[in-house]
């Protein structure tokens, strides 16, 4: 009688003549490679009852790790059903790491594992404040997102220069919080008269000119000065919108 088995299961088993050539298929199993026989089968059936069974080692596989973009992160040879430790979490900006895909097992299977990193988009603060810190704008924008500035401010004898910190044209890897910046106007004051010009304005060029009256009343005007004008002086009040 020969029997092979593996374990509780019987691989094979047969009642043969003494003497017969002994020819048994190397067995198979997931996750293995066969070594061999234990004991060590003969070529001929002998004069006794014999019981073998497989000697196995565990078979070698790759297992990947790739980033979003295909790159490759880390690889080795893992033995079946061994631990698997996933590398650090990667990083990308802008994104926050969300796991691999697919889920990383706790053993390494019985084939070759690529593995890639999966992410999600971060959203940043986008705010717009007066000179005040008082919030004009604020959004959560998602990184990359385009970033539209809100309307210009105005400030009473001021003109708006632009943003600080300058406007992104995308959304960055952080919150932003930006101020508007400001060039003072030219300054007249009028009192009772208007013998008192200020000595910035030249003749022939156009000012925005922030009037501020006794009363305290501020009037804007754009006013064209010529020679002429300037050498004749102004009327004894002004008045506009």
């Amino acid at each position: 009688m020969v029997v092979i088995k593996d374990g509780d299961s019987i691989l094979f088993k047969d009642t043969l003549n003494y003497g017969d050539t002994l020819v048994v298929p190397d067995p198979e199993k997931d996750g293995y490679e066969f070594d061999g026989w234990e004991p060590s089968l003969p070529e001929t059936v002998p004069a006794e009852d014999i019981v073998v069974t497989p000697i196995w080692k565990r078979s070698e596989f790759v297992l990947s790790f790739y980033d979003y973009d295909s790159t490759l992160l880390e690889q080795d040879s893992m033995l079946f059903e061994a631990k698997i430790k996933a590398p650090a979490d990667p990083k990308r900006e802008g994104y926050t790491f969300a796991g691999w895909d697919p889920k990383v097992p706790a053993k390494m299977p019985a084939e070759n594992l690529d593995v890639y990193a999966t992410y999600k988009i971060n959203k940043y603060l986008i705010e717009f404040r007066d000179d005040n810190d008082s919030i004009l704008f604020s959004d959560s924008l998602a990184y990359g997102d385009p970033i539209v500035a809100p309307e210009d401010p105005k400030k009473d004898g001021y003109t708006f220069e632009g943003w600080d910190p300058e406007i992104p044209a995308t959304v960055p890897a952080e919150d932003i919080h930006v101020h508007p910046t400001w060039s003072e106007d030219s300054i007249v004051i009028i009192t009772d008269s208007v013998k008192a010009i200020s000595a910035l304005f030249c003749a022939g060029e156009e000012a925005g000119v922030a009037y501020k009256l006794e009363s305290g009343r501020a009037l804007s005007f754009v006013i064209t000065f010529d020679s002429e004008a300037v050498k004749a002086g102004f009327p004894e009040s002004i008045e506009g919108d």
